[in-house]
């Protein structure tokens, strides 16, 4: 008999019976969903331009069961204590203190989260003078500070800072109001032509994206009124690698591109009963300028799904998580119209919009109904 390996058996099993004996000992003291302290997730985004900034406070769960069922239980979700303020500051001097008033709302859509009724949280700012454009100095600095249940919260953070003297829409860099005959030129002769942009956005500004807006009518047999809908149209979006002074940037849109969209997105006229036409209306601009810490925020949270799925964190938030940021969203006209200019229209160019009414050179829209006006103008008076 061979002694080493008889051995060496007996004492791995001895082994073996003196751990099972140990864990068959220990009382089981660890509680995975014992008490716990809730963090505070906080969303915050402010819009200079917007009479109301919203923010949505609420915290962490846990339980057991099914995550779902607790993301569904406004319990779960709420503090009972919310006591915000957002402080405002320009070049380091404190201009102004604004409550966050609790705010109940009944509007949101099902999902995996509780509805259709939650709390949201606005701040309600007033503009320093009635002839400002923004309802806050776009140089100015933030605070969110406070308490939730007692437990101190907060951040400091920035917004993307637009040009007093040069809104984005209005700066001639840009070349918006100066385009010639206020047209859009999408079909040149029996050429396709592309929408051309150099572009300059506000300091700050991480992400920026331009969009057009389309806006077209439908008109039905026996209505008294037209129907007004409208389409965006992705222009051109660009990351900056130094957001406290992004670079001029070009943005090119193809022309054929609208066309294609219109083919896919609007129904033929023989699928849409009691149609009688649609016709063309005016074009309209959109900004969108994302500061950094929403951009890092997004883009962190967007690299894993579902609400139970481990994913690392991005915050700016002191005690607690989430984001506290700026972003721009203004159409072309709203920005004229805040900065005291009346609001320009552009409209197709008359051979982009009998392309759109005919289909004839590209083969895209000819049975959509669009009704070309010879004149061109806005509105129209084609039928």
């Amino acid at each position: 008999m061979n002694t080493k390996n008889y051995n060496s058996v007996f004492i791995k099993a001895l082994s073996l019976l003196t751990i099972v004996a140990f864990f068959l000992g220990c009382k089981n003291d660890l509680q995975v969903n014992a008490e716990y302290d809730a963090q505070a997730i906080v969303y915050g985004v402010i819009n200079p331009y917007d009479s109301v900034q919203v923010f949505r406070i609420t915290k962490s769960f846990s339980g057991v069961g099914n995550p779902q069922a607790y993301a569904k239980n406004p319990d779960s979700n709420y503090f009972r204590d919310v006591d915000l303020v957002l402080v405002e500051s320009l070049f380091g001097e404190e201009r102004r203190r604004m409550n966050l008033i609790r705010t109940e709302v009944s509007n949101k859509e099902l999902g995996e989260f509780f509805g259709p009724d939650q709390i949201l949280y606005h701040v309600y700012p007033t503009k320093n003078n009635p002839d400002d454009a923004m309802y806050f100095n776009s140089e100015s600095d933030f605070r969110l500070e406070g308490t939730v249940d007692g437990k101190e919260i907060g951040g400091n953070f920035s917004i993307v800072k637009e040009s007093l003297n040069a809104p984005f829409f209005l700066s001639s860099a840009n070349g918006f109001r100066s385009r010639a005959n206020r047209a859009v030129s999408l079909i040149n002769g029996v050429n396709v032509s592309d929408l051309e942009f150099d572009l300059t956005y506000p300091n700050g500004t991480k992400v920026g994206s331009l969009k057009m807006i389309f806006t077209y009518y439908e008109v039905y047999l026996g209505a008294t009124e037209e129907v007004e809908k409208t389409i965006e149209f992705e222009l051109g979006e660009k990351v900056f690698n130094d957001s406290q002074n992004p670079k001029p940037t070009d943005v090119k849109f193809s022309g054929r591109g609208f066309y294609e969209r219109i083919a896919a997105v609007i129904p033929d006229a023989s699928e849409t009963p009691n149609l009688l036409y649609r016709k063309s209306g005016p074009i309209d601009f959109k900004m969108i300028a994302v500061s950094e810490d929403l951009f890092y925020y997004r883009q962190v949270k967007n690299s894993g799904e579902g609400i139970a799925q481990d994913r690392p964190e991005y915050t700016n938030v002191v005690n607690g998580f989430g984001v506290l940021a700026g972003r721009q969203v203004i159409t072309m006209n709203e920005q004229l119209i805040a900065h005291g200019f009346l609001p320009v229209e552009f409209l197709l160019s008359s051979a982009s919009d009998d392309e759109l009414a005919t289909g004839v050179l590209l083969g895209l829209t000819g049975a959509k109904a669009f009704c070309s006006d010879p004149s061109h103008k806005f509105p129209s008076a084609c039928q």
